[in-house]
């Protein structure tokens, strides 16, 4: 895209005295209009429906962040390719955080959110200081207890939306890759998977968020191998090894290494 993209800085134990300013220049507030279509499953393994109500919408409250080269317009990256240098890896917000930046107009964003039946949020657009370098924020917080959701659920809530077809088409394939992962690791059908961490809203922005924008951009998009990470992390179904079983599954024919650490160079 003529440049990369800037990366959110990593928040690891290397950097002791950094400090986060964090200023919010975009809020969005979720409020119910109506019924939505489809339900979602309470508890985990639960067969009980509920319905969710509501079209999340996103109100700017002040100015988005400033482009050099002013915003990118629809097609704009039509012959040219996106480049993800995931150096540290990768994650939902910072995909929408990275876009918006390098141009992808805010309200691309907010018109997608407005098409799910979602509700009991606020979005944040923002940016942080890490060392001296600005990085865009992208952050959305829960109001209220959110149900669990399952794969079935969330395809045909992407299916009944406004969605534009590419943004649609787009977020399925993430969330269907992602389910199925899930199904084999837990061994179940695939409309049965229940999404913890990824059936939250904020997870389903990240990925509509991120669609929306690829969307926008119109560039085939081409990233680094991915780092792993080594250890253990604490989830719902108990201490898991680094990388999880379900993220392994996922990554089946991508390209990694494992993640080495460097140590700080001493300023002469």
């Amino acid at each position: 895209m003529g440049h990369d993209p800037p990366q959110r800085p990593s928040q690891g134990p290397g950097h002791p005295h950094d400090h986060e300013h964090a200023h919010d220049h975009h809020h969005g507030h979720a409020h119910e209009l109506g019924p939505s279509h489809g339900a979602g499953h309470a508890h985990e393994h639960s067969h009980a429906h509920g319905h969710e109500a509501g079209h999340g919408h996103e109100h700017g409250h002040s100015h988005a962040p400033s482009h050099a080269q002013g915003p990118l317009g629809r097609g704009e990256g039509k012959g040219k390719t996106l480049f993800l240098d995931a150096f540290s890896g990768i994650a939902g917000d910072m995909t929408i955080a990275a876009l918006v930046d390098l141009g992808v107009p805010f309200a691309v964003l907010e018109n997608a959110f407005e098409e799910l039946p979602l509700s009991g949020y606020h979005a944040h657009l923002g940016h942080v200081h890490r060392s001296g370098i600005v990085a865009t924020t992208f952050d959305v917080h829960v109001d209220g207890k959110q149900p669990e959701r399952t794969y079935g659920w969330i395809d045909r809530m992407l299916v009944e939306s406004g969605l534009s077809e590419r943004t649609k088409t787009l977020a399925r394939r993430i969330f269907r890759k992602l389910g199925e992962a899930e199904a084999n690791v837990h061994k179940m059908p695939l409309e049965e998977v229940h999404f913890h961490e990824v059936g939250a809203v904020d997870a389903i922005l990240d990925i509509v968020g991120a669609s929306a924008a690829i969307e926008w951009i119109g560039a085939p998009v081409v990233a680094t191998p991915l780092p792993m990470g080594k250890g253990f992390v604490n989830a719902r179904h108990g201490t898991l090894p680094l990388p999880a079983p379900a993220v392994v599954d996922c990554l089946r024919g991508v390209p990694t290494y494992v993640g080495r650490s460097t140590p700080l160079m001493e300023q002469a």
